[in-house]
Order: C-alpha cells, then sequence, then structure tokens
C-alpha cells in the first residue's frame, strides 16, 4: 500500500525518525487487518453452519471431541470443545425439537 504524503512540519517540530517503531508499528497494522479478515471469514463459516444445522433441523451435533449448538432465540451457533469422555457420547446427536 502506497503511504499519502505528509505535510511538512514547523521547524524545530519534525519528528524523530525511528525505524524500529515505523517497522512494528507497520505489522501491527498488517497483522491487524489479517485479524479482520479472518474474523469476517469465520462470520461466514458460522452463518453457513446455523443454515445447516437447521436445514438438517438439529439444535445439538457432537463430533471428534467438539459439540456444536444451536442457540435457541437467537441466531447464532456455539463450537465448543467437548471432554474426552464425551467423544463417544449419542447423546445430544439427533433433530430434537
Amino acid at each position: 500500500m502506497a503511504r499519502k504524503a505528509r505535510q511538512a512540519r514547523l521547524p524545530g517540530l519534525e519528528e524523530a525518525n525511528v525505524p524500529e517503531i515505523e517497522a512494528l508499528a507497520d505489522e501491527v497494522a498488517e497483522l491487524t487487518a489479517n485479524r479482520m479478515r479472518l474474523l469476517r471469514d469465520e462470520i461466514t463459516k458460522r452463518d453457513q453452519l446455523m443454515e445447516a444445522m437447521k436445514a438438517h433441523k438439529l439444535k445439538v451435533y457432537n463430533y471428534d471431541g467438539k459439540q456444536v449448538v444451536l442457540v435457541q432465540g437467537a441466531t447464532k451457533v456455539k463450537v465448543k470443545a467437548t471432554e474426552a469422555e464425551d467423544c463417544g457420547s449419542e447423546e445430544g446427536e439427533g433433530g430434537e425439537e
């Protein structure tokens, strides 16, 4: 990305050029932009997951030590890790109404 040209500072008030600060600030800005892109992707995937849960008439789905829960009364879905002993459990799977 090209930077905008800065307006000249008044004599005696020029900022010190500190390359270390500029490099770190650029890295932080880049990481923030990447995080925002990931957040948009996560929101899209959560919406798709919620629609898939509704299409299959599921409120809870367990697999590979994870549990997907369609939150009632809200338009959101939660994905969380379950304990190892819950991995083989069939409880909660299916289309409860």
